[in-house]
This record gives C-alpha cells, sequence and structure tokens, in this order.
C-alpha cells in the first residue's frame, strides 16, 4: 500500500493527472459501447416492424381462421 501514497506533490500530480485521463477514456469507451448499443436495438425494433408489416397480415388472417 506504501508504493499507492506519492512521495512529492509532483508525483502526487502525476497520479491524479493519470487517473483523470483512465476514467475519461473509460467514460468515452462506456459512451461509444452505449451508441452501439443503441444502434443495435433501433436497427432491431426497424427489423421487427418490417417483419411484422409483411407477415402481420398473414397472421392476421390465420388469427381469424381459427
Amino acid at each position: 500500500m506504501d508504493a499507492a501514497v506519492p512521495a512529492s506533490s509532483g508525483e502526487e500530480e502525476l497520479q491524479l493527472q493519470l487517473a483523470l485521463a483512465m476514467s475519461k477514456e473509460e467514460h468515452d469507451e462506456e459512451i461509444k459501447r452505449q451508441k452501439a448499443d443503441e444502434l443495435k436495438l433501433q436497427l432491431a425494433i426497424e427489423e421487427s416492424k418490417k417483419t411484422a408489416g409483411v407477415g402481420g397480415s398473414k397472421h392476421s388472417t390465420v388469427q381469424s381462421l381459427c
């Protein structure tokens, strides 16, 4: 645990800068993942709507026969 304690104020400043840079990088990566997930979800919704539109009338016809 002693290795984590800065020996000087200059070293502390470097550790803080490094921690901030790492935090920003992690945040940016999380934003990229969220955008990719949102895009995949939007594409899945659009595909689902297309599928429902194409097969929806057939499904309704089958249900009305039952």
